[in-house]
C-alpha cells in the first residue's frame, strides 16, 4: 500500500484461521513422471492454502505394475510409500477398480434402487407423482452410476423390475399384470 502524500510504502498483512476439510483428491495420470508433476502442483497448493494433508494415506491405483511392495514417490518435501490399491475406489461418486470389475458397480445399483424403493414405497403418492420422481431422480442417478459399464438388457430388466413392480402397486395393479400397457 502507498501513501500518496508521503511517498511512504506500507506492507499490510493479516492472517486469517480457517478450518477446512478435503475428503477424496484423486490425481489421474498417464505416467509416474506426470503423477509426480501433479503432486509437486497440489503440494505448491497445499502450502499456499495451508492445509494439512495426511499424505501417507495416499492410495495408487495403477495397471502396469504387479509389485506388492509399496512405490516411494516424492510428495512435497517428503518421499513417501504409497500402497498400491487393487480394489475400488469412489471417483465423482462412481466405483472404479483397476481390473475391471462391474459386480461392484451392479452391487451398488441393486442398492440404490432397493434403498429407494424402501423410501418411496411407505409415501402416500399418486402414480403420476411416483413416475415423476422416478424419472427424474432415480433414473438420472443411476445413467451416471453406469456411464462406464456395459449392461446387457436382461440386467436392465432385472433392475426395472422391482421398480416396476412398485409402480403396479401404485397404480393398484396386480404384479402379475402384464407390463405391456406400463410402456405405451
Amino acid at each position: 500500500m502507498s501513501n500518496v502524500f508521503t511517498a511512504e510504502q506500507q506492507r499490510l498483512q493479516e492472517q486469517i484461521a480457517v478450518l477446512e476439510f478435503m475428503n477424496d483428491a484423486n490425481w489421474i495420470s498417464s505416467s509416474l513422471e506426470n503423477l509426480k508433476d501433479i503432486l509437486e502442483v497440489a503440494d505448491d497448493f497445499y502450502n499456499l492454502t495451508r492445509a494439512a494433508i495426511n499424505k501417507e494415506k495416499s492410495k495408487l491405483l495403477t495397471n502396469t505394475t504387479n509389485a506388492n511392495a509399496p512405490i516411494p514417490i516424492r510428495f512435497g518435501q517428503n518421499i513417501i510409500p504409497i500402497q498400491l490399491s487393487m480394489g475400488a475406489v469412489r471417483f465423482l461418486g462412481v466405483k472404479i477398480n483397476i481390473n475391471i470389475n462391474h459386480s461392484l458397480v451392479k452391487k451398488e445399483i441393486r442398492a440404490h434402487i432397493r434403498s429407494f424403493i424402501n423410501f418411496i414405497k411407505t409415501k402416500l403418492i399418486t402414480d403420476r407423482q411416483f413416475c415423476y420422481v422416478a424419472n427424474h431422480v432415480l433414473f438420472p442417478q443411476l445413467l451416471y452410476k453406469i456411464k462406464n459399464i456395459p449392461l446387457s438388457e436382461s440386467e436392465c430388466k432385472t433392475f426395472n423390475q422391482s421398480i416396476r413392480s412398485l409402480y403396479k402397486h401404485k397404480c393398484h395393479f396386480p404384479k402379475m399384470a402384464s407390463n405391456a400397457p406400463f410402456h405405451t
